[in-house]
């Protein structure tokens, strides 16, 4: 018996790592790919592409709303607030731990955060868990994740968050990294290639063709003498040489053009891009981009990319953070206006058009802008236009007759 079937001995326990495993016949979370995150980290693509999809998942307000006869409000004043949106533990911001979440899940296909519950069964810490987790699940349905630190734990279902990435099972996410294997290896392949390239001074291979036979003496000394006179490391990469004319320098290999490494390396960038759902003008690649359609591309962005994953995390969150009675009155909902805090014109004209149909008063404005509320009571009554009507609306006997006069 292995030490975690303690939990329960008459259970048994199956390990769903392993199965993802045999499934698909690659080791699980990031060791599936042959380059490491780290490495993967280092092509500038792939940085870029988890550093902005992470901070726009981790920057907007996470709202705590309670839901009262009027609908549902939002409550500042309750703890779980300063949990996810101040300082979740001692040791990070609650930026940090939702944009830590983010990462991981990205490049190890699992985000883990542990919570940690008061007397009352309420949070009073989330703690990022940062080693390798092994999922069990036993014959009853319920799920175990054993953290493989120094000291091994178990960690029941209710008092994890686990944000998954694409998933076969829908129980262990599969990191980004493993099914863009082969592109991240391509890509890494060319900034290798393009580094040895300027490294040796942006030249070729050469062959130095002399007549008669050298012996192996006289040859070693003419290549070190023709390698030092073209060093890339000592400052001299366009010296001279000085050969007899009996000699003959010819080029070997593939020229950078012929080889089309500049093509492929914007190639990988859009490829790396596709995998991460990044758009590749959010890494800086705007070959083929023109300014009318940045704004499409921000839509795009917002609606395919962002929005299923606030949904996810909305979910994960709703049902381990709330209990089962508190589930139908308390919830939490991302602010998605926070997207556009630095697009003054976009934000400008959701609020005015907010305002318009009465969803925001003149109060509830400022206060968003972060400007001193009126202490008129009439800027905390919303407005409507009243400039169209009902189509169904009786019309008065004045209106009607002048009607029939213009006519």
């Amino acid at each position: 018996m292995k030490w975690y079937q303690r939990i329960n001995p008459k259970h048994w326990f199956r390990d769903l790592t392993q199965d993802l495993l045999i499934m698909m016949g690659l080791p699980y979370g990031f060791g599936s790919a042959s380059l490491s995150k780290m490495q993967a980290m280092q092509l500038s693509a792939v940085y870029r592409c988890v550093e902005v999809k992470s901070d726009a998942l981790a920057y907007p307000t996470r709202q705590v709303q309670v839901k009262t006869d009027r609908g549902w409000t939002s409550d500042p004043e309750l703890p779980l607030w300063d949990l996810l949106n101040l300082e979740p533990n001692p040791t990070m911001t609650s930026d940090l731990l939702f944009k830590m979440l983010i990462i991981k899940t990205e490049l190890e296909g699992n985000g883990y955060c542990e919570i940690i519950r008061g007397p009352a069964f309420q949070p009073e810490r989330l703690e990022l868990i940062r080693d390798h987790v092994k999922i069990l699940l036993d014959d009853a349905g319920i799920i175990y994740y054993v953290v493989q630190s120094k000291n091994p734990r178990i960690i029941e279902q209710s008092n994890m968050i686990h944000i998954k990435n694409f998933t076969y099972d829908g129980i262990i996410g599969v990191a980004t990294l493993t099914h863009a294997n082969n592109t991240l290896n391509a890509a890494n392949s060319v900034e290798k290639h393009a580094l040895g390239f300027f490294s040796g001074g942006a030249n070729m291979g050469l062959v130095l063709k002399v007549q008669g036979r050298l012996d192996k003496e006289e040859a070693d000394r003419l290549k070190s003498e023709f390698a030092s006179a073209f060093n890339t490391t000592d400052g001299s990469p366009n010296s001279l040489a000085v050969m007899p004319g009996s000699m003959e320098i010819t080029p070997v290999g593939v020229s950078p053009l012929d080889s089309q490494m500049l093509e492929t390396r914007q190639f990988n960038v859009v490829e790396i891009c596709r995998f991460f759902g990044v758009d590749p003008t959010k890494v800086f690649e705007t070959k083929d981009s023109k300014y009318n359609t940045v704004e499409a591309m921000q839509l795009a962005w917002l609606t395919d990319t962002v929005a299923p994953y606030f949904s996810r995390i909305e979910a994960e969150l709703n049902r381990k953070l709330f209990l089962p009675s508190e589930r139908k009155s308390q919830r939490v909902r991302y602010d998605v206006e926070d997207l556009l805090r630095a697009d003054m014109n976009s934000l400008s004209n959701y609020r005015m058009k907010m305002f318009q149909v009465g969803a925001y008063t003149v109060n509830e404005n400022r206060e968003r802008v972060g400007t001193p509320k009126f202490d008129d009571p009439m800027a905390d009554i919303p407005f409507v236009q009243v400039n169209m009507q009902a189509i169904n609306t009786k019309s008065n006997g004045k209106g009607n007759k002048r009607n029939k006069k213009n006519h």
